[in-house]
C-alpha cells in the first residue's frame, strides 16, 4: 500500500522468486493489474476536486482583484475579467452588468470587443440620482476554457455568448449584431425596462410618458 509509480512491476522469475521493478515509497493505494504471468501495480490517485465557484457571502467584492481584459495584446480597461472566486459575488454585488463570456483564440471575439468595451448607458448616471453609474452598470468578460463552472451556471458554452444580467438573474441574451450602437441600444432598452428610482418626481414622470408601467415597491 506505499508503493507509487505508473510503471511499478511485479513478477515472477524463473528460480521462483518475485521482481519489483520501478517505484518509489510514498504512501499510496494501488491496484493490482494480471496480465498472464506479470502483475501490474497501478496507483490508485483520486480525481481532484472539480472547481467551485465562490458564492456570495463568501468574499468581498470590494476586495476581489478585477484585472482589465487583454487579448492580443490590446488591453480593454473597460471590462473586467471575473473568475471562479469574483463571478458570482461580483454579479450579486452589481445591479446591472453585461457579461461576455468567450474562448481566447476566437476571432470573432476579437472583432467584438471594440465594440463591445464602448458600451456605457448614457442614460444611467442621470436616472440613478446620486450615484456613479460604474457602481451601477459594468462591463465583465469570462474566459469560458478557464472558467468553465461560471460558463455553465448560465448555459453560456458558445463563443462569444453576451447575458445582460440583474445582479445574478440573466434578463435577456444578445443574438444582434455585435456592432456597437446595436450593443448600446440593446443595453438602454433592457435599461428602460427595469430602473431603479429614489424619488416618486423621477417616478411620476416616467408614469406620465409611459404607456404601460409596472412599478415594485420595496422596503428600502
Amino acid at each position: 500500500s506505499n508503493v507509487f509509480a505508473s510503471n511499478v512491476k511485479v513478477f515472477l522469475t524463473e528460480g521462483g522468486t518475485l521482481q519489483v521493478t520501478g517505484g518509489a515509497k510514498v504512501g499510496t493505494n494501488i491496484r493490482v493489474i494480471k496480465h498472464g504471468e506479470q502483475v501490474v501495480l497501478e496507483p490508485v490517485v483520486p480525481e481532484p476536486p472539480k472547481p467551485k465557484l465562490t458564492q456570495p457571502g463568501e468574499a468581498d467584492p470590494n476586495e476581489l482583484e478585477l484585472p482589465p481584459m487583454e487579448l492580443e495584446g490590446v488591453v480593454y480597461p473597460q471590462v473586467r475579467l471575473l473568475d471562479l472566486t469574483s463571478f458570482l459575488p461580483m454579479l450579486d454585488a452589481t445591479p446591472y452588468s453585461f457579461v461576455l463570456f468567450y474562448l481566447p483564440w476566437d476571432g470573432a471575439v476579437v472583432d467584438l470587443l471594440p465594440h463591445f468595451s464602448r458600451v456605457a448607458p448614457k442614460r444611467l448616471a442621470d436616472r440613478l440620482q446620486g450615484g456613479d453609474s460604474e457602481a451601477h452598470f459594468r462591463l465583465f468578460a469570462v474566459d469560458i476554457s478557464k472558467n468553465r463552472p461560471a460558463a455553465e451556471e448560465y448555459g453560456a458554452d458558445a463563443s462569444p455568448t453576451m447575458l445582460f444580467m440583474h445582479h445574478m438573474d440573466k434578463v435577456a441574451q444578445y443574438t444582434a449584431p455585435r456592432r456597437f450602437l446595436a450593443l448600446q441600444a440593446f443595453c438602454e432598452r433592457l435599461l428602460d425596462w427595469a430602473v431603479v428610482y429614489h424619488s416618486e418626481k423621477d417616478l411620476d414622470m416616467v408614469m406620465q410618458s409611459t404607456e404601460v408601467v409596472v412599478v415594485g415597491y420595496f422596503p428600502n
